[in-house]
């Protein structure tokens, strides 16, 4: 639906914006709309929801692309949207807080930023040409600067972004390091899940082929295809996506696989 590749990008930003406001402001209702001694069971449950939907959504956005259009996984967030802000303000309270805020921490989230956003940019273009050795070594060190900064922020400022003193709590710091553990291992699996589709099951990942096999210029926005040809079949655009050719194609992965 973006029209240039700029365009893409800044509601990509405004979609991860949301995102990053939305898991903690859910948790708030949560926290406000249970009493005390029920919170353990709807944090719990709140939790078990988020790892549903990573388990289910792949499988199910797969389903409503193929059956309805690719268009639909972002129309379906409309009509959920709506029922979610009518049935929120119909049943959920304003929750007003007692005792006066703290100041927004602005260093400590700049020094967060940063420092987290450099060190995955040198993670990510480890293999890039377009980035140098020393530029990735720059970043990194920028990145790390900037963590130890955060933490010795922390520890030195009245209102910090993150209260460090939470993690003397041993269910506090196990809690944390399993979900660490946990958001790795994640993450791998779906890294070495391309990995394992290409080299052993020879599925074929490409974006930018035309009809006919050839590839098409770099701005033209195609459609990505994977098959467990060596060639795709299809590669439709953005604006007609159509239905894919499936001769000489095998069993789809999730379905089952032939040799």
């Amino acid at each position: 639906m973006a029209v240039s590749v700029a365009g893409l990008v800044a509601a990509r930003v405004l979609q991860a914006i949301g995102a990053a406001l939305l898991t903690p402001a859910s948790l708030s209702l949560v926290l406000a709309a249970f009493p005390t001694n029920k919170r353990a069971l709807a944090v719990s449950l709140w939790g078990a929801v988020g790892g549903l939907a990573a388990a289910v959504g792949p499988s199910l956005g797969a389903f409503v692309i193929a059956s309805l259009g690719w268009q639909w996984a972002f129309y379906l967030n409309v009509p959920l949207g709506i029922l979610a802000i009518w049935r929120g303000a119909t049943l959920l309270t304003e929750a007003k807080q007692s005792t006066p805020g703290c100041p927004l921490d602005l260093v400590g989230m700049g020094l967060l930023i940063v420092g987290i956003g450099a060190l995955a940019l040198s993670i990510v273009q480890a293999e890039s040409p377009a980035w140098s050795h020393h530029e990735l070594l720059a970043a990194a060190g920028i990145g790390l600067a900037c963590v130890v900064g955060f933490v010795a922020w922390a520890r030195s400022t009245t209102a910090p972004l993150v209260d460090l003193g939470l993690f003397r709590n041993a269910t506090y710091r196990y809690v944390n390091l399993a979900t660490l553990s946990f958001g790795i291992a994640f993450s791998m699996m779906f890294f070495a899940f391309f990995f394992y589709m290409k080299s052993i099951w020879h599925y074929f990942v490409a974006a930018g082929w035309s009809g006919d096999g050839a590839r098409t210029a770099a701005g033209d926005s195609s459609c990505r295809c994977v098959g467990p040809n060596r060639e795709p079949a299809w590669s439709p655009t953005f604006a007609g996506c159509g239905r894919p050719d499936l001769r000489g194609q095998r069993t789809v992965v999730f379905a089952g696989a032939r040799h």
